[in-house]
């Protein structure tokens, strides 16, 4: 006599587990998600190390899946792998106007090996001093910078953090903040009480005087647009411009819009991998160059948001061959320049 091993209804089977449906979503994808990937990494490190983080912060699968995948993809095209363990990048679920959307947070060794990549710095770091430390600096016509540590078991409180810079060419440049300035940052950031500002404060503090920093140096690009993403505003939440355009709250309940999300041999998502934002179109408008109606685009750039548009197309148009990465280099330098002025 044969037996059948028995079958749920279908109303009563367990609804599919939400890390698996985000990993399906890379996965089946990866081509054109992660086609902007530096050579030190891969796609498919990226959707493990991702995968892994899903399911040690359930609350990160509950977030809008586009504002998801668009953190791993911009963590992946800043060849900065998320989680602890090196402390390059971190997603953070938080809420807008009540709606769950995940954030990316980029950590200070994850500046840093962006800044080291960048080919014009020799050495860059950031420290924080301790009341019991020795601790002096001046700026003006001649600034020097003094640091020797406390060897004290209990070296007191954090009072400054700092950071410091040698180029290739020898210049050097180097920033100080309180803890007072570092909580003013903190304050306004949408994850002030949640991941690493609450499990790796010291970090935090350094990867922020490091940021400010960076508005002063010749860096790369990739090191302009890390700072950038770290300094979004809280009322609108963006999309890497290759996911399609940004998007303002609230957002709709709904499923990846521009990716696919049949099963294999379905029709492939509208993305591909291509820009389609206004910005990239009128990059590539008119008689003059990409590059020339870059700098254009930059001189006449107002906004935090045309700012991190501009970031973003310069790393795209420079991966696309539009433009070269002296030219990107220099507009990137240029729009450090405008941004902070």
């Amino acid at each position: 006599m044969s037996t059948q091993t028995p079958t749920l209804p279908a109303q009563q089977q367990r609804p599919a587990d939400p890390v698996t449906t985000i990993n399906t979503l890379l996965v089946r994808n990866k081509d054109a998600l992660f086609a902007a990937v530096p050579k030190h990494l891969t796609a498919d490190r990226m959707i493990r190390v991702a995968t892994t983080e899903l399911r040690k912060n359930p609350k990160l699968a509950e977030c809008d899946q586009r504002s998801l995948i668009g953190c791993i993809v911009e963590s992946s095209q800043l060849g900065l792998e998320i989680g602890g363990y090196l402390g390059h990048a971190y997603l953070v679920p938080y809420k807008v106007k009540g709606y769950p959307v995940c954030q990316l947070i980029v950590g200070y060794k994850g500046m840093v090996d962006i800044a080291r990549r960048s080919g014009e710095i020799s050495t860059i770091q950031a420290r924080v001093v301790h009341e019991r430390d020795e601790f002096n600096f001046e700026f003006g016509l001649s600034p020097t910078l003094k640091h020797k540590p406390s060897t004290d078991d209990n070296p007191g409180k954090v009072k400054y953090a700092y950071a410091v810079c040698v180029l290739k060419d020898g210049g050097t440049q180097f920033e100080v903040m309180t803890v007072r300035e570092i909580e003013g940052i903190r304050s306004r950031s949408r994850s002030k009480d949640n991941g690493p500002w609450v499990t790796d404060w010291e970090e935090m503090a350094k990867k922020t005087v490091l940021r400010r920093l960076c508005k002063l140096l010749p860096v790369s690009v990739e090191l302009q647009r890390a700072a950038a993403i770290d300094e979004r505003s809280d009322d609108t939440f963006q999309l890497p411009l290759n996911l399609g355009a940004d998007l303002a709250l609230p957002l709709p309940e709904s499923p990846v819009d521009k990716l696919e999300s049949e099963p294999e041999g379905g029709e492939q998502g509208s993305t591909g991998g291509t820009r389609s934002s206004q910005l990239a179109d009128k990059l590539k408008k008119g008689k003059a160059t990409v590059f020339d109606n870059f700098k254009a685009f930059i001189e006449n750039a107002k906004s935090e948001n045309e700012f991190s548009q501009a970031f973003d197309e310069i790393t795209v148009a420079k991966d696309a061959g539009d433009i070269t990465a002296d030219q990107a280099t220099e507009l990137g330098n240029m729009l450090a320049a405008k941004r902070a002025s």
